[in-house]
């Protein structure tokens, strides 16, 4: 009998930047030579840009331009993650003052 799961291949995503507090943070290009910003959240995945927005982006000074040596590509499940922020304490019903 044949196994009917799909056989996904990883993913691979280079990043070309990143954030200079928040490592977690990077500008990233894939195969297709389109750019991504990868927020870093558990749970969220990279979310694609115009080119223009990922140029403007990079050059922020709180942005830090990969050198290309230093440009490697990543499986996309390997790219840093941080526990998602946490929620407002009125939204948890914690009863905190405004």
């Amino acid at each position: 009998m044949k196994d009917d799961k799909h056989m996904t291949l990883p993913v691979y995503m280079q990043p070309v930047a990143v954030h200079r507090i928040h490592s977690e943070r990077l500008i990233l290009t894939d195969g297709d030579a389109r750019c991504y910003l990868w927020v870093g959240e558990e749970g969220t995945g990279p979310i694609e840009i115009p080119q223009a927005l990922a140029r403007y982006l990079v050059c922020r000074t709180e942005m830090t331009l990969l050198e290309v040596p230093q440009r490697m590509w990543f499986v996309l499940d390997d790219l840093p993650v941080r526990e998602r922020a946490g929620t407002n304490p009125d939204i948890a019903e914690h009863n905190y003052p405004l």
